[in-house]
């Protein structure tokens, strides 16, 4: 593949069950808040050492906030010897419609162990990089 493709969510969550890479250029506080389950972030500071650890025939999805600042980082990702590279069509405001299930969203940074989240009540349980984080859910 020379150029990347468009492809909706159904299609990038199919490649991420076969495995595919996906990549979240977004800034990092907003990746922290909201960002697709598994992903990576990727920024200037970050990508060198991606580049250099990647699997550079892998499936690659590159994915912004709604599809088109993508672009110019899957053709630079290209540049530098990706094979398989696609861009999430819509973003991530069209994959949280489409997968909400499958992102992860930072609500709360205390992080409390199992048997103490057991007795705190009105507590929400939010998995992320299999840490058990929790937050009071406001009514």
């Amino acid at each position: 593949m020379t150029e990347f493709k468009r492809i909706p969510p159904q299609d990038a969550q199919a490649l991420r069950e076969k495995g595919a890479v996906v990549v979240d250029i977004r800034d990092q506080p907003t990746y922290a808040a909201l960002h697709i389950t598994g992903s990576q972030h990727l920024d200037n500071q970050s990508i060198a050492d991606f580049i250099r650890a990647a699997d550079l025939d892998a499936p690659l999805i590159v994915t912004c906030y709604h599809g088109n600042s993508s672009q110019s980082a899957a053709a630079y990702l290209i540049s530098q010897g990706f094979s398989d590279v696609y861009i999430l069509y819509g973003g991530l405001d069209l994959w949280r419609t489409t997968y909400s299930s499958e992102t992860s969203e930072y609500v709360h940074r205390k992080i409390f162990s199992p048997a103490q989240a057991r007795v705190l009540s009105g507590l929400a349980l939010l998995q992320t990089n299999g840490r058990a984080n929790y937050s009071r859910i406001s009514s």
